[in-house]
């Protein structure tokens, strides 16, 4: 009974199976929207040790003052066929020192939690935008 069904109405179920497959593939290849992919670095923080001058006595068991220099780079990369609008990168603690490339026009804009985001009105397509800092 059940392969009598399944061969009367196969060739519909079969129809209506690859248009939806076509349809989605169309959709998916003329729709015009934004497609956001991000990856980063990993976090690299080098501690450096002020130099010693000459003749400097050196107590034994004393700690050195260390600096520390940290460094991330986060990629975002709009692979869509449309610019993304408002697209909001939120950060703990960004330094004073960061760089965005290319030049897109960005704000800051604080959290209510503490931290910054930065804020892009329009990000356009094809374009990787690199923020370092």
């Amino acid at each position: 009974m059940f392969w009598q069904w399944l061969l009367r109405y196969s060739s519909f179920l079969v129809t209506g199976a690859v248009s939806l497959l076509v349809g989605l593939l169309l959709d998916r290849w003329t729709r015009h929207r934004a497609n956001l992919i991000y990856y980063f670095t990993h976090p690299q923080i080098v501690r450096i040790n002020p130099p010693i001058p000459p003749g400097a006595v050196v107590q034994a068991g004393a700690q050195p003052v260390q600096n520390e220099i940290g460094t991330l780079t986060l990629f975002l990369w709009n692979q869509g066929k449309a610019p993304a609008k408002e697209v909001h990168v939120g950060h703990t603690f960004l330094p004073a020192a960061y760089s965005v490339y290319p030049d897109i026009p960005a704000e800051q804009n604080p959290l209510p939690g503490g931290g910054v985001a930065l804020r892009f009105p329009i990000f356009p397509e094809g374009v990787q935008l690199t923020v370092e800092g």
